[in-house]
């Protein structure tokens, strides 16, 4: 089967969804079927709305059936290593494999974003991206005042073409009607630059109502004073033609020929044509004026000159062609002389002027060069295999060699960076190739795997749940996350900032001193423990802290043998289960050994996030 026939888009939608305070947006997502394999991937493109850049995120996948049935969901998806700067877009790149091939709507729900900086923000009430931010035209908000905000643009020397969207503010962000999401103690927009107070004014509508009073006001003096002056003009040519009518009059009393007679009528017939060529000016002249200008502008590859002026009459003549026209001159400018990305946008706002798409693939062709320079194989392969549609065979042959000996260099380097360990790096250039070789799908997953084995052998045990997450079934995978089981429910509650999980017991009886004791039991994310038995005396108050383990329901720690750390059995877990008997802000119960060495078995009291608290 042809490569283009493999693929069966079973979703898509550019949706544009945010909430307030997230600092990513969704702007669309895509579910994809192959065909060949069988299996489905689900594609997010996200946008950072924050002015940090981003390293990494985490989300859930809660997939649909046709009906809306909930079928699955994909807990812990990352997206690592990102350096997302602010606006930057990510996660096309990057298909989550979606278990159950019932699917037919899939929605991502953001759990965390780290920043490159080490800050973490969580969605604790796990919010879902809505419509908070509903984007409304800003022409169709303003109507007839759309005139007065463009005028606003134009002294303020802002391109009013970019600002589309009604703007909208609130107590921790606003949107620009560019588009762009800003926080609340940014003055600029960082998408396109506008001052945030000059947008309240300017596009507020008492503002504009005022303006467009001044206007029609400015206009109807400017009409007066047109008519006036027009008024005027019509005496005085009155005034002027009986004064000439009566010198005519005392001339044919003195020269009664023909001759003298005939004169009289080209001098009239002149003072009739200027007085309607005037009016004629007056109303039809100016649009003209506007259009020779801009066509002017063109022929004289002033293109951006000319693409203002013609956005400002597309209705008059065939304004709206002679706008693609300029598109396309200033595409091709940029093409041979500029930026060949700027092109493909160029041609891309043309529909289909001319030769408009070839020179698209042109201009594609001609992107890859500088990454392809630069090494970045990935990025030239996109762009060479946008040039692989042209229709111009050489064009197309060229683009599809160099396609496919970037994708040979990304192998190549996917096998370096395996065998050096880098793992994310490898991963994600065999994920890119998967279509490449028929080896590249399996390699990607070793390398998640990998990538598992190694935060496991570290005891960064949150990491390592979250990798092998995603690549349930491969392997032993299945059961390392048993193994790994209770060690997610009794460190769930903790967070990636350093702050454990705190498991509290209350007025234990200690066998050996029959003393009433409270317990705190401490599990952090990164393999740590510390535990304490208060009681109500300094002597009694006991600490002991060290590296943990869970396997099944053993609790192994690491003792110092010998100057080695070695891994022994310290405690059972006798159940883990749901419920507290009313214990206050717990929702979770666990029954284990006695840590501090008595008799009992102990009950402590914590929370554990998760839909699934079964008994052990």
């Amino acid at each position: 089967m042809p490569a283009e026939e493999r693929k069966k888009l079973v979703e898509e939608k550019n949706i544009h969804l945010w909430f307030a305070g997230s600092p990513v947006a969704l702007c669309s997502v895509k579910l994809e079927l192959d065909m060949n394999k069988g299996s489905m991937f689900a594609y997010a493109k996200l946008m950072n709305v924050q002015p940090e850049n981003i390293s990494t995120v985490v989300c859930d996948v809660i997939c649909y059936d046709s009906i809306r049935n909930v079928v699955d969901v994909l807990k812990g998806v990352a997206f690592y290593d990102l350096d997302i700067p602010r606006n930057g877009v990510f996660g096309m790149d990057t298909p989550v494999r979606v278990r159950n091939n019932n699917t037919r709507n899939i929605e991502y729900v953001i759990l965390s974003v780290t920043t490159t900086s080490g800050d973490t923000w969580k969605n604790e009430e796990r919010k879902r991206f809505d419509l908070k931010k509903k984007k409304k035209s800003l022409i169709n908000v303003q109507a007839d005042y759309n005139k007065d905000f463009i005028n606003s643009c134009t002294r303020a020397k802002i391109d009013h073409t970019k600002l589309i969207l009604a703007p909208v503010f609130d107590d921790i962000h606003w949107m620009c009607a560019c588009g762009t999401l800003n926080w609340n103690d940014e003055n600029t927009c960082s998408g396109c630059g506008v001052g945030k107070d000059w947008l309240i004014k300017n596009t507020d509508l008492d503002y504009l109502k005022s303006q467009a009073a001044f206007r029609l006001e400015e206009a109807k003096r400017v009409r007066e004073e047109a008519e006036q002056k027009e008024r005027l003009e019509k005496e005085r040519q009155k005034e002027e033609f009986a004064a000439r009518k009566e010198s005519y009059r005392k001339q044919q009393k003195k020269m009664e020929s023909k001759a003298n007679i005939k004169k009289i009528v080209p001098v009239v017939l002149i003072l009739a044509l200027l007085v309607a060529g005037g009016a004629a000016f007056y109303f039809f002249g100016m649009p003209y004026i506007e259009y020779q200008s801009a066509l002017s502008d063109i022929n004289n590859g002033k293109y951006d000159e000319a693409i203002e002026k013609l956005f400002k009459m597309k209705n008059y003549n065939d304004s709206e062609v002679l706008l693609k026209k300029a598109y396309y001159g200033k595409g091709s400018n940029e093409l041979y002389n500029g930026d060949p990305i700027k092109a493909m946008s160029f041609f891309d706002m043309t529909g289909g002027y001319s030769d408009s798409m070839e020179k698209y693939y042109e201009a594609a062709f001609a992107a890859a060069k500088a990454p392809l320079l630069e090494e970045n194989y990935m990025e030239a392969a996109d762009y060479y295999r946008i040039a692989m549609e042209s229709t111009d065979d050489e064009l197309r042959e060229s683009a599809e060699d160099f396609y496919n000996k970037c994708r040979q260099q990304i192998y190549r380097s996917a096998q370096d960076d395996m065998a050096s360990t880098n793992y994310r790096g490898a991963y994600k250039k065999f994920l890119y190739l998967e279509d490449y070789k028929s080896d590249c799908k399996e390699k990607a997953d070793e390398c998640v795997y990998l990538m598992g084995k190694a935060a496991y052998r570290k005891r960064n045990y949150s990491e390592a749940i979250q990798i092998f997450e995603s690549i349930r079934g491969y392997k032993d995978v299945d059961e390392i996350l048993e193994e790994l089981d209770n060690l997610k429910k009794v460190t769930s509650a903790a967070s990636d900032d350093g702050m454990p999980a705190v498991w509290n017991g209350y007025e234990i009886t200690n066998s050996k001193t029959g003393e009433k004791v409270d317990y705190v039991l401490e599990f952090y994310l990164d393999g740590r423990f510390k535990f304490a038995m208060i009681g109500s005396g300094e002597e009694n108050n006991s600490e002991i802290e060290g590296s943990y383990k869970i396997e099944g329901n053993i609790i192994y720690r690491i003792y110092i043998v010998e100057g080695s750390e070695k891994w022994r059995k310290y405690l059972t877990i006798e159940s883990i289960s749901s419920g507290t008997d009313g214990v206050e802000g717990k929702n979770t119960t666990i029954k284990l050994e006695d840590p501090f060495g008595s008799d009992e078995i102990v009950t402590v009291y914590g929370n554990i996030i998760s839909d699934d608290t079964i008994s052990i």
